[in-house]
C-alpha cells in the first residue's frame, strides 16, 4: 500500500481519478445495491398492506394483480425470481455423505457483479503489461482492499443495517460476508502480486521481505486472509464439527488483519479500518444490551422462576430456566415458561445457552411456538456437541430435567408474512418442522381471529346503511390495520408436507399437527365451508373464501408405520369420521394413487430409526417414487393399483387412543413428489402462491428446482403475474 512511507492516495496518475475516489466508487455501487434492496423492500410491504387491505374489503382473489402497475410490477417479480433462484442440482460424491450444493443464479450473480466491479476498479486506466504500471496497480488495488474491509464486517454482525434496509437476516448475510471476505482475498492478492512483480526484475524481493517492516505487515496480514478464507470453507471440518472453536479463532483472526492492516497502510486510509472497529463494538454492544434486557433476573422483579434445577447461584442471576424432556427419535423439547424477551415472529430463532450442561456454547434454535402459547419451544435433534448433551440430561430424569438458561434474540424471519398469499405449501425434512409448524399455526389461527371478528355480537346493535355504514367500515378498517386484531388473511389454502425417517420422529409435531387441522376443519365448518370439500372456491370461509389444509406426513424408513395407522383409522367408530370416495385422478378431490417407495431397510430401535447393518441409507432422490396425497391417511392401505381412496375427517381435535396422528392427515410411505405437490397447488390458486421449505439439502433441491421448472412451463401467466410463485428455502445447519 505504501512504499517508503509516501502514500500514493491522492496521486492522480495520467489524469485518472485519484485512489480515494475509486474508494468511494465501490461504496457508491455497495450503496446503490442496497438502495435497491431497500426500495424492493419497500415495495413488498406495500404490497402486503395493499392485500389486506383487499381481504378486509371482501375482495375474493386479493393476492391478483388487477391494475396496470401490479401486473408490471408482478410480471418483472416472476421473471426475477425464475432466473435468481436456478442452480444446478447438488454434486453427491459417495452416496449421500458428501455432496456439493451449488449456489443459485441469483447469489452467484451478486459474487461475481461485486467481483468484477473490484478488478475494474482496480485495473481501471493502467497499462498492466507495463512494467513501470505495476507500482500504480499495486496501490490502486491495496486501496480497494481496504475499502471493502467495512462491508465485510456489515455483513457478519448479527445486527446489521444493510440487512435492516434489504429486510434481510444476518444468518441470510452470512453468505455473502464470507464470499465478500473472499473477494476481499482476491483483490490483496492483485496488491500483493503487483508489488512482487514490480520487484522482481530488479531481484529485490527477498531484501523488501526481510528488511522492510511495512512489506512483513502486509505478507503476514495476507496470509491471515488466506487463513479466514480456508477456516470458513464449508467443506472444511473446522467450522462443520467444532463451531465454537472456530467462532473464537474466526474472531481473533479478524482483530489480527485488522491490527495488521492499520499498521501496514498509510494514515489517510484510516477512517475505513476504524470504521471496521465501529461496526464490530456497535453489532456486540446492541447483542449485550438484548442478552441481558432479557436475562438478567433483577431486571423482572415480578417473574415467578421455577428452581427444580438447582441452578443455584444462577438462579439468583439469571431470569430464564428451560425445562428439558427427551423425546424419542434422538431429540430434547426445551421449554422456557413465561419468556421476558417479549414476542416475536413464526419462523425466528434465538440464540440459546445452557452452561450447566453446554458450557461456553450458544447455539441457534428455532422457536417452535408462537407467542400465545405463553412459552417457547425447542425440539433440538441431537447431533454432537451441545446438543447431544441436552438429550443426555434431559434422559437422565429427575429434577435434572429443568436448568438456568441464557437466550439472545428473536433474529430470523426475513421470510415475507405468508397470510399476503392466495395459496401456501410448506415442506419440513425432520426437524425442519420447527420453522414449517409455527407458520402453519400462525396462518390458522389467523383464520381463526378472521372468523371471529366476522361473527357479529349479540349484543352489537343492528348494522347501519348508506354513508353511516361506510364510514364504519373505514374506521373499523383503521383500527384493524392499526393492532391487526382482526387477523385479515389472504391465504385460503395450505398444504403442509413434512418428511420423516420414523415413528420417532413424527411424535415431535404429532400433537401440534393435528390440533392445528382440527382447528382449521371447525373453522371451515363454522364458516361454511368444509376442508374436504371440493376446492373450486366461491361463497362462505373466511374472507368470503373457503380456507383448507392439507397436510401429508411421509415416512421414508418405517415400511409399517403407514399400515398401521390405516388398521387404526378403520378401527374408528362411524361417530367419529365420515368417508367419501374419490376416483383416482379426479382434480376436486386432490387424490392420486399411492405408490409406496422402496425404502432402504430399516430397524426401529427406541422409537427411532437406524438402517440396519449392511445396508446404506439412500440419498435423497431428484425423481421420488412416491406420489403425493391428499387424501386421509385411510387411503395408505389401498394397494398400488387402486382405482379409488378413503378420504376420513374427525370433527373434534381429541385423537382417539392409539392413534398417531388426526385422521385427515395423510400418513404415507414413501417421499413425496415435490413438482406434483406444487403442480396441483398452483393449478387451482387464484393469485400469487408461496413456497418454503426447510429440511436436508436434497429436499430443497428438489423444491427448488420444481419451483423454477413450474415457473418457466407456466411462462404463459407472467404477462398478468397472477400466478408468481415466491420461494423462501431456510437453512437447515448453521
Amino acid at each position: 500500500m505504501s512504499g517508503g512511507g509516501m502514500s500514493m492516495g491522492s496521486m492522480s496518475m495520467g489524469g485518472l481519478p485519484s485512489n480515494f475516489t475509486f474508494q468511494r466508487m465501490y461504496w457508491a455501487v455497495v450503496g446503490t445495491a442496497v438502495g435497491i434492496a431497500f426500495v424492493v423492500n419497500v415495495a413488498q410491504y406495500a404490497l402486503f398492506r395493499q392485500r389486506i387491505h383487499a381481504a378486509r374489503r371482501g375482495d375474493p382473489t386479493p393476492a391478483k394483480p388487477k391494475s396496470i402497475p401490479a401486473v408490471f410490477f408482478a410480471t418483472l417479480t416472476a421473471l426475477a425470481r425464475e432466473a435468481s433462484h436456478a442452480a444446478p442440482p447438488p454434486l453427491r460424491l459417495g452416496g449421500r455423505r458428501l455432496a456439493i450444493a451449488f449456489p443459485t443464479v441469483g447469489a452467484t450473480a451478486l459474487v461475481l457483479g461485486n467481483a468484477v466491479v473490484l478488478v475494474v476498479l482496480s485495473l481501471y486506466g493502467l497499462d498492466t503489461a507495463s512494467l513501470r504500471a505495476r507500482e500504480d496497480v499495486a496501490f490502486r488495488a491495496g486501496f480497494v482492499s481496504v475499502a471493502q474491509l467495512p462491508l465485510v464486517f456489515l455483513l457478519a454482525g448479527r445486527n446489521s443495517v444493510p440487512g435492516w434496509l434489504a429486510g434481510s437476516s444476518h444468518e441470510r448475510l452470512n453468505g455473502l460476508h464470507r464470499w465478500s471476505a473472499r473477494c476481499l482475498l482476491l483483490t490483496a492478492t492483485l496488491h500483493m502480486g503487483y508489488w512482487v512483480g514490480a520487484w522482481a526484475p530488479y531481484d529485490y524481493v527477498g531484501r523488501k521481505v526481510a528488511g522492510d517492516p511495512i512489506t512483513q505487515r502486509g505478507f503476514a496480514a495476507w496470509a491471515v486472509l488466506v487463513w479466514i478464507a480456508l477456516s470458513g470453507a464449508g467443506w472444511l471440518p473446522l467450522r462443520r464439527r467444532w463451531y465454537e472453536v472456530f467462532v473464537v479463532q474466526h474472531v481473533a483472526s479478524f482483530v489480527a488483519l485488522v491490527a495488521l492492516v492499520y499498521l501496514h497502510t498509510p494514515a489517510e486510509v484510516h477512517g475505513y479500518i476504524w470504521a471496521c472497529v465501529a461496526i464490530f463494538f456497535f453489532d456486540r454492544v446492541l447483542r449485550a444490551a438484548r442478552f441481558l434486557g432479557a436475562n438478567l433476573a433483577v431486571l423482572h422483579p415480578r417473574r415467578r422462576r421455577r428452581r427444580s434445577g438447582g441452578g443455584g447461584g444462577a438462579g439468583a442471576l439469571w431470569a430464564c430456566e428451560a425445562e428439558l424432556a427427551p423425546l424419542a427419535g434422538g431429540a430434547t423439547r426445551l421449554t422456557v415458561r413465561d419468556p421476558p424477551i417479549g414476542t416475536w415472529r413464526p419462523g425466528q430463532h434465538v440464540f440459546l445457552a445452557c452452561h450447566g450442561v453446554a458450557p461456553l456454547q450458544s447455539h441457534p434454535f428455532t422457536v417452535a411456538s408462537l407467542p400465545e402459547d405463553g412459552a417457547m419451544e425447542f425440539v433440538v435433534k441431537a447431533e454432537r456437541g451441545g446438543t447431544r448433551r441436552f438429550f443426555r440430561h434431559a434422559s437422565g430424569g429427575g429434577k435434572q430435567g429443568t436448568r438456568s438458561v441464557a437466550i439472545e434474540g428473536p433474529y430470523g424471519g426475513a421470510i415475507r408474512p405468508l397470510r399476503q398469499f392466495d395459496s401456501v405449501v410448506l415442506f419440513a425434512g425432520s426437524s425442519g418442522a420447527t420453522f414449517t409448524v409455527p407458520l402453519l399455526r400462525d396462518l390458522v389461527s389467523r383464520w381463526r381471529k378472521a372468523a371471529a371478528a366476522r361473527r357479529p355480537s349479540p349484543s352489537s346493535p343492528p348494522p347501519a346503511s348508506g354513508s353511516t355504514s361506510r364510514l364504519r367500515r373505514v374506521l373499523s378498517a383503521i383500527d384493524a390495520r392499526g393492532d391487526d386484531a382482526d387477523g385479515a388473511t389472504v391465504t385460503r389454502y395450505v398444504r403442509f408436507v413434512w418428511v420423516v425417517k420414523s415413528r420417532g420422529q413424527l411424535g415431535w409435531f404429532a400433537a401440534q399437527l393435528s390440533a392445528t387441522v382440527a382447528e382449521a376443519e371447525r373453522i371451515s365448518r363454522a364458516s361454511g365451508s368444509d376442508s374436504s370439500s371440493s376446492g373450486g372456491g366461491g361463497g362462505g370461509g373466511v374472507g368470503g373464501f373457503q380456507v383448507r389444509v392439507h397436510a401429508s406426513v411421509y415416512v421414508t424408513c418405517d415400511e409399517t408405520l403407514a399400515a398401521e395407522h390405516g388398521s387404526l383409522l378403520a378401527g374408528l367408530p362411524a361417530a367419529a369420521k365420515r368417508r367419501r370416495t374419490v376416483g383416482e385422478g379426479d382434480v376436486r378431490g386432490d387424490v392420486d394413487a399411492i405408490a409406496n417407495a422402496a425404502a432402504p431397510v430399516c430397524t426401529c430401535s427406541g422409537g427411532d430409526a437406524t438402517v440396519s447393518s449392511g445396508a446404506k441409507a439412500a440419498p435423497w432422490p431428484s425423481q421420488p417414487s412416491a406420489h403425493d396425497d391428499d387424501a386421509a391417511a385411510a387411503a395408505a392401505k389401498q394397494p398400488p393399483a387402486a382405482t379409488t381412496t378413503t378420504t376420513t375427517t374427525m370433527a373434534d381435535a381429541a385423537l382417539p387412543p392409539g392413534l398417531l396422528v388426526h385422521p385427515s392427515i395423510a400418513l404415507l410411505g414413501g417421499r413425496p413428489r415435490v413438482r406434483d405437490v406444487v403442480r396441483r397447488v398452483l393449478e387451482r390458486a387464484r393469485g400469487e402462491s408461496a413456497v418454503v421449505v426447510c429440511g436436508p439439502a436434497g429436499l430443497a433441491a428438489d423444491v427448488r428446482a420444481a419451483v423454477v421448472g413450474l415457473s418457466d412451463e407456466r411462462a404463459v401467466h407472467k404477462g398478468t403475474g397472477a400466478q408468481g410463485v415466491y420461494l423462501h428455502v431456510e437453512g437447515f445447519g448453521y
